[in-house]
């Protein structure tokens, strides 16, 4: 995995553990699109990856020390909407708010994009939009973006 891959990884986990739960179904949302990207269409590889990111995934990373590392500008939107597709995924089902921690998070790394209150709100709304066309699915949503973003890659 490359070391810029490796650190919009950590950041996702970063925010996606700001709650203190991590759901099964963002785990594998998060391994099954990642780990073909990064390993290639090898099949050992993949297992072996999916194995390394997973044990990954629970370890603690200090969303402040992350962004502070400077992610690529080019990666600050993508981040943003990941973010917040990624937060939603994680309510369960009933939830009609963001839990505290994940809000702080979120609003955390909206503040480190320096992206304009306008842009912030386009990216929510079609980020929303995105759920919507989904079926009210945000884990479909995060998928397709997850996709999109590493097939350019």
């Amino acid at each position: 995995m490359a070391p810029e891959q490796e650190l919009l990884f950590q950041i996702l986990a970063a925010v996606a553990w700001a709650d203190g739960r991590l759901s099964q179904a963002e785990i594998r949302l998060l391994l099954d699109q990642l780990v073909p990207e990064f390993a290639g269409q090898n099949r050992e590889h993949q297992d072996q990856l999916w194995s390394e990111l997973y044990d990954r995934l629970f370890a603690y990373y200090d969303l402040e020390a992350l962004l502070a590392q400077d992610p690529p500008p080019q990666h600050r939107e993508w981040l943003v909407r990941l973010s917040y597709l990624l937060i939603q995924a994680g309510q369960t089902p009933g939830e009609t708010a963001i839990v505290p921690a994940e809000q702080r998070a979120y609003r955390r790394l909206v503040e480190w994009s320096k992206l304009s209150p306008a842009a912030v709100d386009q990216i929510e709304a079609a980020a929303q939009a995105d759920v919507i066309f989904h079926q009210g699915q945000p884990l479909a949503a995060l998928r397709a973006h997850i996709e999109q973003f590493f097939g350019r890659a």
